[in-house]
C-alpha cells in the first residue's frame, strides 16, 4: 500500500494518493508497524503540500517524526518540512530556526542509536545543511536588497 501510495503521489493523484496512505496509517498502527506508519505519514504530507495545504503537511510531518524512521525518512521529511515551513505565515525565520533545531535532534537522536558515523547519516546531514545554507542565502539576498548590512 505505501509503494502504491507513493506512486500515485508522483503521478499527481494526490486525492487517491491520501485515501490509500490514510488506510496504510491504519493499518500500519494496528499491526505495531511504526516504520511504515512514519513513511505513510511523510507522503501524506507530500500531499498536503502538493494541494497548497503547508499547515496539514506540516503536522502529518510532525505525526511521522514521532513514530520512528529510517535515516532516509528522516532526511527526505527534514527538508521537507523546512519547504513547507517557508511556504507558511511563519515566514522564513521560522523555517530556518526550525531547520536548526531539527539537525540538532537528528545528530542526537542518531548519537543515542550509535548511527552518527555511517556513510548514509553524513549524506542526509549534508542535504540538510545545503538546505540551511540555501534559506540563508535567500535571506542574505533580502538584507542587501533592502539596503541592510548582513551582520
Amino acid at each position: 500500500w505505501l509503494a502504491r501510495g507513493a506512486f500515485l503521489l508522483r503521478r499527481g493523484a494526490f486525492a487517491a494518493a491520501s485515501t490509500l496512505l490514510q488506510e496504510t496509517v491504519v493499518h500500519a498502527h494496528a499491526h505495531g508497524d511504526a516504520e511504515t506508519e512514519a513513511w505513510a505519514y511523510l507522503y501524506l504530507a507530500k500531499c498536503a503540500s502538493s494541494v497548497n495545504k503547508p499547515v496539514d503537511a506540516i503536522r502529518l510531518q510532525l505525526r511521522g517524526q514521532t513514530r520512528t524512521g529510517d535515516i532516509a525518512f528522516w532526511g527526505e521529511n527534514l527538508a521537507d518540512y523546512a519547504k513547507d515551513k517557508l511556504n507558511t505565515r511563519d515566514g522564513q525565520l521560522s523555517a530556518k530556526d526550525s531547520l536548526l533545531t531539527a539537525l540538532k535532534l537528528l545528530r542526537n537522536r542518531l548519537v543515542f542509536e550509535g548511527r552518527g558515523e555511517s556513510l548514509d547519516t553524513k549524506i542526509v546531514l549534508a542535504d540538510l545543511h545545503v538546505e540551511l545554507s540555501n534559506m540563508l542565502q535567500v535571506e542574505m539576498q533580502q538584507v542587501l536588497t533592502l539596503g541592510g548590512r548582513p551582520d
